[in-house]
């Protein structure tokens, strides 16, 4: 199994009903708080390109894989490739 968890499972008190999307860097579900009765929107962080599903729904990372992993969650990443954008359109 690689990619979402499907209907039906369970994380702790959460029930996951439904995908509502998935991309490059990970999967959104409709979850429902079983205990609170709520449901809302949780977000898993499954690059797939780096990550793979174990049977029992865990995320495997090949070690190979990791320090890309480690690379792409760094918040800082995210700004300086703002930042980087924004120099180059403002270039003559």
């Amino acid at each position: 199994m690689n990619g979402p968890l499907p209907a039906g499972s369970r994380i702790d008190s959460l029930r996951i009903d439904r995908v509502l999307g998935q991309g490059a860097f990970g999967i959104t579900y409709l979850v429902t708080d079983t205990v609170l009765d709520t449901p809302f929107a949780l977000k898993e962080y499954f690059p797939p390109q780096l990550a793979r599903r174990a049977g029992d729904g865990r995320v495997e990372i090949p070690t190979r894989r990791r320090n890309d992993l480690n690379w792409a969650k760094d918040p800082r990443r995210q700004t300086i490739n703002y930042i980087v954008r924004r120099r180059r359109r403002s270039r003559v």
